[in-house]
């Protein structure tokens, strides 16, 4: 079984320190926590993730560290270490509205910053009342989100000069891709 594990904790450890090449304008960051005996305690942890997309659009998971908290100074120097790596090119970085986690990405790269709209989406449903069903909270923020992408989608082929996502007979007025996103949206948040 030891033979086994450290084959895995080679190949595992190889794939987490690949030079990464390219550009990656897109990066996403996230973590969880997770117990893990320590000293014969048990302890949180934070496992954080790095997803990025390249140029190409293929999107890969470039990170994964444990950490005992969502420090700064922890995220700080796991992205700096993807930096080391080869990670160049960062646009834009998704990811929850943390403290710890936007000041590190601000330190680190010189890009934009977005809050992920899943954590807005289950923060929100999380501080509605009690009274107040969650689901339906979920589902007006979504509409909300299908709108802003609809609006922006048409106004970006109006420019390009190409036909519009959705025919405003629609009876949603969402159109075929509009009211597929909103789907995968709703399914996404139950």
């Amino acid at each position: 079984m030891s033979k086994l594990c450290k084959d895995i904790d080679e190949r595992v450890g190889g794939f987490l320190d690949r030079p990464l090449t390219g550009e990656w304008p897109y990066l996403w960051l996230d973590a969880t926590y997770l117990k893990q005996r320590e000293g014969g305690r048990i302890v949180s942890v934070a496992a954080i993730i790095a997803v990025a997309v390249n140029t190409d659009g293929k999107r890969e998971i470039v990170g994964l560290h444990i950490g005992p908290s969502e420090a700064e100074t922890f995220w700080s120097t796991f992205l700096k270490s993807l930096v080391r790596r080869g990670l160049s090119g960062v646009k834009l970085v998704i990811s929850d509205a943390h403290e710890g986690l936007k000041a590190a990405i601000r330190r680190v790269f010189s890009a934009s910053w977005q809050r992920c709209r899943v954590g807005l989406l289950n923060k929100s449903a999380f501080e509605a009342s009690q009274e107040a069903k969650i689901r339906p909270v979920r589902l007006k923020l979504g509409g909300a989100f299908v709108r802003v992408w609809r609006n922006g989608e048409a106004r970006l082929r109006s420019l390009r000069g190409e036909s519009p996502l959705y025919e405003p007979e629609d009876e949603d007025g969402l159109g075929q891709i509009g009211a597929s996103r909103f789907r995968l949206m709703a399914a996404a948040v139950r």
